[in-house]
């Protein structure tokens, strides 16, 4: 049986803000996700208005014209841009 790998995506918009509020809201959304971490192995992509992930041939590529952020358990979160590979980071897509 193929296993499948699993990666929870979170559409962050509230990046392109440049408010106060904005800040706070991406600061909670962030805190929201740290929870979700101490509980689950699953990679959370928090990917940015105007960006897609592409997952085939054993890659996992941010496809667009914004980045993302990617956040693992016990990890620093990282940045991620356009054409970036992220299979180091998330898993394959056939989940080997």
């Amino acid at each position: 049986m193929e296993s499948l790998q699993r990666i929870l995506l979170i559409s962050n918009s509230t990046v392109y803000g440049c408010g106060y509020l904005d800040h706070v809201e991406q600061q909670i959304q962030e805190e929201r996700i740290l929870q979700f971490l101490e509980e689950n192995e699953t990679p959370v992509v928090g990917i940015r208005e105007g960006a897609w992930l592409v997952c085939e041939n054993d890659s996992v590529t941010l496809k667009g014209e914004a980045g993302a952020r990617i956040f693992r358990r016990g990890k620093v979160p990282v940045e991620a841009k356009p054409g970036d590979n992220i299979i180091d980071l998330v898993g394959a897509p056939n989940g080997s």
